[in-house]
């Protein structure tokens, strides 16, 4: 959906900073909320930044890099990702 979306407006870079900045907002509620509905709010949060937000976060790589370029591009993403 993220990347139909992202391909539909072509707003990559304010989608991709929108998902990750909701996900970083709500991380930190994690350790307030007192109910499971809370919980659930914060983890649906969550996939923003996670692989549901891939699609837009990957055409936004693909147009910002050259060609020849994009498997480190891209490996270079995912890891820094795994490290997060």
């Amino acid at each position: 959906m993220a990347g139909w979306l992202s391909d539909r407006l072509g707003k990559r870079k304010a989608l991709a900073t929108f998902g990750y900045a909701v996900s970083t907002v709500a991380k930190p509620f994690l350790v307030l909320v007192t109910s499971w509905t809370g919980v659930l709010a914060v983890r649906v949060a969550e996939p923003l930044r996670q692989g549901r937000a891939y699609g837009r976060g990957d055409a936004l790589i693909a147009d910002s890099i050259d060609e020849s370029k994009r498997g480190l591009a891209f490996g270079f993403h995912r890891a820094a990702d795994g490290a997060a």
